[in-house]
């Protein structure tokens, strides 16, 4: 993963800025609060997207909880929000038809084990928030169904469907940060790529990316050795040094790059397994 965010940084630098990466984020990063409190001026950073995508490293916090400050701030300003996240829209039916939070405990999604991280408790207060959030539509938008049909490609049916459904609501999407990327992965399509290509309802200007990045910390996933705690030693880095423990920095293009903003939180905290008895 180093590596890849080195390359990453190096491939910023040198294409997309005269300056370094590091005087660029100096100059450019929009701090957030030690807690992700979002002040109203980002308001303005955001206005202008209809579609927002949200990625993450499942089993962590971060992400989960800037979504949510992330609704607040936007609900200062605007009628109404719709939030998707990457759930089996089956695994929710019952929660679907009737919400409450008995219904979101039982669901099936929140209430079998652990395998991936998803189902911890950063999600499920998430949707905890959502559902108490009048003027919140939350959509699952997870429904593969065959391998004969990309899975990436029903996502992107999913969101374009909840944003002709809500033509005025803006679109916040939380998923694994490969979905949403803008541009295809080794020669596969993500579903921000499928979203990119498609000018009907999301104008690319108007389609942001946001890829989580950090300098230490844990997380509790799935990295092909069953669910476990993984700790991420501090490596000083572009990112790291700047005067801000959080933040997010924007940039015009997502070439060559696979998104078009960075939300960087000095560390990273795992998503605890959901305590359903509590």
């Amino acid at each position: 993963m180093k590596k890849l965010v080195l390359t990453f940084c190096l491939l910023l630098s040198s294409k997309l800025f005269s300056q370094s990466w590091k005087e660029y984020i100096s100059q450019n990063a929009l701090p957030c609060g030690k807690n992700l409190e979002l002040d109203s001026s980002l308001y303005h950073s955001f206005k202008d997207y209809r579609l927002i995508m949200v990625g993450e490293m499942h089993g962590t916090l971060e992400p989960a909880k800037m979504t949510e400050q992330l609704v607040r701030l936007l609900l200062q300003y605007e009628d109404s929000v719709s939030i998707g996240l990457e759930i089996p829209e089956k695994e929710m039916s019952a929660f679907l038809q009737n919400p409450s939070e008995k219904n979101l405990r039982e669901s099936r999604f929140f209430s079998k084990p652990n395998e991936d991280g998803r189902n911890g408790r950063a999600w499920f207060e998430l949707v905890r928030y959502c559902m108490n959030e009048p003027r919140v539509s939350v959509f699952f938008y997870d429904n593969y169904v065959s391998s004969d049909v990309p899975r990436d490609s029903i996502m992107y049916l999913e969101v374009k469907k909840q944003a002709a459904l809500h033509p005025k609501n803006k679109i916040l999407t939380i998923s694994g940060n490969l979905h949403n990327q803008l541009i295809a992965r080794n020669g596969s399509k993500t579903m921000g790529s499928y979203l990119s290509a498609d000018s009907s309802i999301f104008p690319k200007e108007q389609i942001c990316s946001i890829y989580h990045y950090y300098a230490e910390g844990t997380m509790l996933n799935n990295t092909g050795k069953g669910l476990e705690l993984t700790t991420i030693e501090f490596q000083e880095s572009d990112f790291s040094s700047g005067k801000h423990e959080n933040y997010f920095i924007f940039y015009d293009s997502a070439e060559p790059t696979p998104n078009n903003c960075i939300f960087f939180t000095r560390k990273v905290h795992h998503s605890e397994i959901l305590d359903l008895k509590n």
